[in-house]
C-alpha cells in the first residue's frame, strides 16, 4: 500500500496486491514516485548475526512465481533515503526487531526499522516479534482510522493497540508494535 497525502486532507492510495508485489516493481515504485506513506504487509525476517541482512520478502515474478526475493535492510535504507516517505508501516514479523547495539560496530544497520531511521523517515511503525495474520490487519485498520481523523501517529498507534487489546487481550499482537518518531 502506497499513499499520497493531499492538501485537502484526503489520501490517494495505490494498492499493490501480494501477487503483483515483485522485488523489481517495489524498487521501481519507490524510486519513481514520491509516496508519503508506505505500508508493507507481508513477511519480515530478522537476521541476528547480520542485522543489515534482515529483510522484507517479495516475489521475483508476478503471480507468485519465480521464488521469493529478499529486500534487505541496507537496500531498504537506500530506497527510503531517496524517497519522500513520511510514514513507514511494517506490518510484518520483526519489523522493529533490533540486534544488540554492540553489533553496530560490524553492521550498517541493526534491523529494518533502524535502516528507515538512518534514511530519515520521520515515523516508523513495526512489530518486534511474530504477529497474528488475522490481528495485524485489524491493527492497521484501527491505526489508519485514527491517523486520518487525528493526524498523529502516536495517538493512532495508542488507539489501535487499545482497540486490539479489547478484542482479544490474549493475542499479544497488541503489545508488539513500536512507533519510532524523529524530526
Amino acid at each position: 500500500l502506497l499513499g499520497h497525502l493531499q492538501k485537502d486532507g484526503f489520501v490517494t492510495v495505490n494498492v499493490i496486491r501480494t501477487e503483483d508485489a515483485t522485488y523489481n516493481r517495489i524498487q521501481n515504485e519507490l524510486k519513481s514516485t514520491d509516496y508519503d506513506i508506505v505500508h508493507y504487509a507481508g513477511h519480515g525476517i530478522h537476521v541476528k548475526e547480520s542485522p543489515e541482512d534482515s529483510s522484507l520478502l517479495f516475489w521475483n515474478e508476478p503471480n507468485r512465481k519465480g521464488g521469493v526475493a529478499h529486500l534487505n535492510a541496507t537496500e531498504l535504507g537506500v530506497l527510503l533515503k531517496q524517497s519522500e516517505v513520511r510514514l513507514l508501516y511494517l506490518s510484518s514479523c520483526y519489523g522493529t526487531t533490533t540486534a544488540d547495539p554492540a553489533q553496530l560496530l560490524d553492521d550498517d544497520f541493526l534491523g529494518l526499522a533502524d535502516a528507515a531511521v538512518y534514511a530519515g523517515v520521520p515515523s516508523i511503525v513495526g512489530f518486534r516479534w511474530p504477529v497474528s495474520d488475522s490481528t495485524a490487519p485489524k491493527m492497521a485498520v484501527e491505526f489508519y482510522k485514527s491517523l486520518l481523523t487525528q493526524g498523529s501517529p502516536d495517538i493512532a498507534l495508542w488507539k489501535a493497540r487499545t482497540e486490539i487489546a479489547v478484542m482479544n487481550r490474549n493475542d499479544l499482537t497488541w503489545l508488539s508494535p513500536i512507533l519510532i518518531q524523529q524530526e
